[in-house]
């Protein structure tokens, strides 16, 4: 470890609290920030999905039929382009499909043609360690490699008079939320799960497709300006937590002088005054 003398290294310790009291409080305020911006985008999103609403309805109404995956042995690591893999419980988190939220498997045999995912399917997390993310919905990008469901999702295949994109935004929202998570079976810290017909009892919104679509657009578009906005603090704060740790190991390495290499009047006196003695 570096050994200043006791004087400098009270004066680095000094600096430092003033120096990281200000990036502290930096981060804290950018925290802030990024949870009243979740807290708007939420208020948002729920309005512009159940805001004028006149009727709701069943979701069974407007599924046409499910279906579900199984669980084969598989890699702890995920598939690459071109590979086979089959979906984990985290690939929906927060509503966004997570390509690399899977387990490798070396053979595609595994899996039936129907259990692979295409582009656009509405996939549901039926099971999870995590209540919060139980009953969580994403659509399917454009895939580069070939992943199939696990025994913990399920794919609704809606009607034709209600758009798949919509119904995973309403199933973002804290309303739905609210109506789903008392249905949601397990005890804390365990395997948590939702039936099918759990699921197919949450209430949504009724509206003609157009309405729907038209919600779904503006919903993605204020989508992308609070990833944007998010991606922004997020980067902020990182460069914060760098900036502290950089600071702190140039001032008590000696990489930068925040002594000013001359000792207190007040230090040396009592230095000679303890010598005296």
């Amino acid at each position: 470890m570096p050994a200043p003398a006791r004087w400098e290294q009270s004066r680095i310790a000094d600096f430092l609290d003033r120096e990281t009291a200000e990036i502290d409080a930096f981060v804290a305020e950018r925290g802030a920030l990024a949870l009243l911006a979740q807290e708007r985008f939420d208020a948002a999103r729920t309005e512009l999905v159940w805001g004028g609403v006149n009727a709701r309805a069943s979701l069974r109404r407007y599924i046409h039929s499910v279906e579900q995956g199984h669980s084969p042995e598989a890699d702890s690591t995920p598939a690459g382009p071109g590979e086979t893999g089959v979906l984990k419980a985290g690939c929906t988190n927060h509503g966004v499909f997570d390509i690399k939220a899977n387990k490798r498997v070396l053979e595609e045999s595994e899996f039936s043609p129907q259990e692979f995912v295409r582009t656009g399917d509405l996939i549901v997390t039926r099971a999870s360690g995590s209540l919060r993310h139980v009953g969580s919905a994403a659509l399917v990008p454009d895939l580069d490699r070939h992943l199939a469901m696990s025994d913990k999702h399920y794919r609704l295949n809606l009607t034709s008079g209600y758009d798949k994109r919509f119904v995973s935004f309403v199933m973002q929202t804290r309303l739905w939320r609210a109506a789903i998570e008392p249905m949601i079976s397990g005890a804390q810290g365990l395997a948590r799960n939702i039936s099918i017909a759990a699921l197919k009892g949450g209430q949504v919104p009724v509206l003609d497709l157009g309405e729907q679509q038209q919600r779904a657009e503006r919903i993605s578009l204020l989508s992308s300006e609070h990833e944007a906005l998010q991606a922004d603090l997020s980067q902020a704060l990182a460069l914060a937590q760098e900036r502290r740790a950089a600071l702190i190991s140039a001032a008590v390495t000696g990489q930068i002088d925040v002594t000013g290499r001359r000792k207190p009047a007040v230090e040396q006196l009592q230095d000679e005054i303890e010598e005296a003695r």
